[in-house]
């Protein structure tokens, strides 16, 4: 059998189209994304209420947990807060209760774990402020990651139960060990 020779130009244009094919087969960017373990959802929530759920309700295994970064401009929304709902809490919320009676679902014994105060005396949750030269305002960001020892429901909601202004809030939130469904807005 005779053997033919492949010319370098003929190489570099088979791996050019297996490079272009395998661009082709990956998926569009777009505001949530899937992985075996990972799932995020991002957006902004701009509501003249003082309550609002919720930008995600996700279930958790054990392990399971979430990095965030919550940006808002801190003078005209000072303080806002990440509500984190578990299912227990979900059984006491009615939808005609008030901002401070939403808030006061969650019990005293699980404000640490199950309220992110978005100030920036707030250090565990990496919250610093900046001044956005755009908009002349500025803005607190914070970033962290949470974990949890043991499966959980998540239910996330923002309260600012002093606001006369309502909520402002950009947020991207990213689940790991994230094994439901379809990781879209509409399934989180």
């Amino acid at each position: 059998m005779e053997q033919r020779k492949i010319s370098p130009r003929s190489k570099i244009h088979f791996f050019e189209c297996i490079c272009l094919f395998l661009i082709a087969l990956t998926p569009a960017s777009s505001n949530t994304s899937e992985s075996a373990h990972e799932c995020a959802v991002e957006g902004q929530v701009d509501s003249p209420e003082q309550w609002y759920g919720y930008i995600a309700n996700i279930s958790l295994p054990k392990g399971g947990g979430f990095r965030f970064q919550f940006s808002y401009p801190y003078n005209e929304y000072y303080i806002q807060n990440i509500l984190l709902y578990d299912d227990t809490n979900m059984g006491e919320l009615q939808q005609e209760q008030s901002c401070w009676e939403k808030y006061g679902v969650i019990r005293e014994d699980q404000i640490d774990d199950h309220i992110l105060v978005l100030r920036p005396e707030n250090n565990l949750d990496g919250c610093t402020t900046t001044y956005n030269t755009i908009d002349n305002k500025e803005m607190l960001t914070c970033k962290a990651e949470r974990r949890y020892n043991d499966p959980i429901q998540l239910y996330i909601a923002v309260s600012n139960c002093r606001s006369v202004n309502g909520l402002f809030l950009k947020y991207r939130v990213e689940f790991f060990e994230y094994h439901g469904g379809p990781c879209t807005k509409e399934n989180i």
